[in-house]
């Protein structure tokens, strides 16, 4: 992999990739739309099913309403909205249980970082920034005050215009100046969650692995790549890096892709995205990055069907969890895990157990 842009580092700089982690019990995080719609009663009572399923969390968005029906919490983090303890605490009694109880107690409050167009943030836009490093702030301080591990953040399809590509406009800015804009607002952020957790798992969809395609061989420089894609979202990451404690972890989820273990699929991108987040953080922080980035990977239930390969789930998640350092993610899609139609899962999820 080769050094990129606003990392302080030489374009062509080869970095060595390595594990310092060690084994560590793997936790399955249960992810997905039906998450969305789940009664937190509903979820507590069917604790006991997730955990002899083999489920140890899930990430849950917490959404309070205004008067006018805008959503305060997980899905309006980016809304100029502010979050209030009051609007939260009817949420902690039912939260503080799950964080006892086995099948919950690894959970995350899901946090969606992908705002649709009418909510994208202006990199200048002083006022909304201070509200979205606030929101996030109040998002991280529940989390603690309810003995949850920390937050998931949902930060969408990357390659995509969104809050963190450059939109037209921005491309007749200077690149470099804007990028140093955009870290700058990573601090804040960083600062608004590491000051209220500071032992806080940050867990991401992706946080540098979103640029994997880095790891691939190219005539161009990675700077170059990157500047031409437009993609703003190393240089926010490095910003929550710059800021971030070693007692806190970065935990990367790789992507959403379909992978396959038959042709090493998982292997692969586990080494891409260790070989790219250490071209892509600054050279300051890459020590740091060793202690606090812990790899992830999964799969994805709707990949498959009644006619799917009998073991082909089993050896992909099996691929998967071997090749994460902690943390391994599931999306069961729309299906509920908790509630009515729940009991669906069991079948669906037939080889996690064994896994």
């Amino acid at each position: 992999a080769r050094g990129a842009a606003n990392s302080g580092k030489p374009a062509d700089r080869q970095v060595k990739v390595v594990e310092t982690q060690g084994g560590l019990p793997k936790k399955f995080i249960a992810t997905g739309a039906s998450m969305a719609n789940v009664r937190l009663a509903d979820l507590i009572n069917e604790a006991p099913a997730l955990a002899k399923l083999g489920i140890d969390g899930i990430a849950l968005p917490v959404n309070a309403k205004d008067q006018f029906g805008n959503k305060i919490g997980s899905d309006g983090i980016a809304a100029p909205i502010p979050c209030t303890a009051s609007r939260l605490r009817p949420f902690i009694k039912d939260l503080k249980t799950m964080s006892t109880l086995d099948g919950l107690k690894e959970s995350l409050i899901y946090i969606n970082w992908s705002p649709t167009a009418k909510y994208r943030l202006s990199w200048t836009a002083e006022k909304r920034w201070e509200m979205f490093a606030h929101n996030m702030n109040m998002m991280a301080k529940l989390a603690k005050v309810c003995k949850l591990k920390g937050l998931f953040i949902d930060v969408g399809e990357l390659d995509r215009p969104g809050q963190f590509v450059m939109t037209k406009k921005e491309k007749s800015y200077s690149y470099g100046a804007l990028t140093r804009e955009v870290r700058r607002r990573g601090r804040a952020v960083g600062k608004a969650i590491f000051s209220a957790y500071p032992d806080i798992v940050l867990f991401s969809t992706s946080w540098f692995s979103a640029e994997a395609r880095l790891a691939d061989p190219s005539d161009e420089s990675s700077a170059d790549r990157l500047e031409k894609s437009g993609s703003l979202w190393p240089a926010f990451v490095n910003g929550i890096v710059d800021v971030m404690p070693l007692t806190a972890r970065l935990v990367d989820g790789g992507g959403n892709g379909s992978r396959e273990a038959k042709t090493n699929d998982y292997h692969k991108a586990m080494s891409d995205l260790w070989a790219v987040s250490h071209a892509l953080v600054d050279e300051v922080n890459e020590a740091k990055l060793l202690t606090v980035l812990s790899a992830a990977a999964g799969d994805t239930l709707t990949r498959y069907s009644k006619d799917s390969p009998r073991h082909q789930f089993w050896r992909n998640l099996s691929q998967a969890a071997r090749t994460s350092t902690e943390y391994v993610w599931i999306d069961v899609g729309d299906v509920a895990i908790a509630g009515k139609g729940a009991s669906e899962q069991s079948l669906r999820i037939y080889d996690l157990k064994n896994v």
